[in-house]
């Protein structure tokens, strides 16, 4: 989900000892963002969350190795025709990725392990 921080503009002066701040109106976000999906498997977590806005997408996240088992986690997305992988290495390690937004609705994820 994604949080908007709105930033103060100082209006006024300080005489007088006070000084009024006020937040500038902000146009209500357009992307629409799903909860968190989780995908796992014996050796791998994969944590992420799908935005869309018109019609691109954006799928940001994690993934992490859970097994000392040799292998690696890999997270895999494909929005429209952009594809892109990450992976985790080694246990514990974890990988953030943020895809940005790319034409395409309806982003595929993928977990696994190599």
């Amino acid at each position: 989900m994604k949080h908007h921080v709105a930033p103060f503009i100082a209006v006024g002066c300080l005489a007088g000892g006070q000084l009024l701040l006020t937040a500038p109106a902000q146009a209500a976000p357009s992307a629409v963002c799903s909860g968190s999906h989780v995908i796992t498997t014996s050796g791998g977590h994969l944590s992420y969350t799908e935005c869309t806005e018109g019609n691109s997408s954006r799928v940001y996240g994690y993934v992490k190795d859970t097994d000392a088992d040799g292998q690696c986690a890999y997270a895999k997305v494909q929005i429209g025709n952009w594809v892109k992988s990450w992976k985790a290495c080694g246990q514990g390690a974890v990988t953030n990725f943020d895809t940005g937004y790319h034409a395409g609705r309806n982003a595929k994820v993928w977990l696994s392990e190599s």
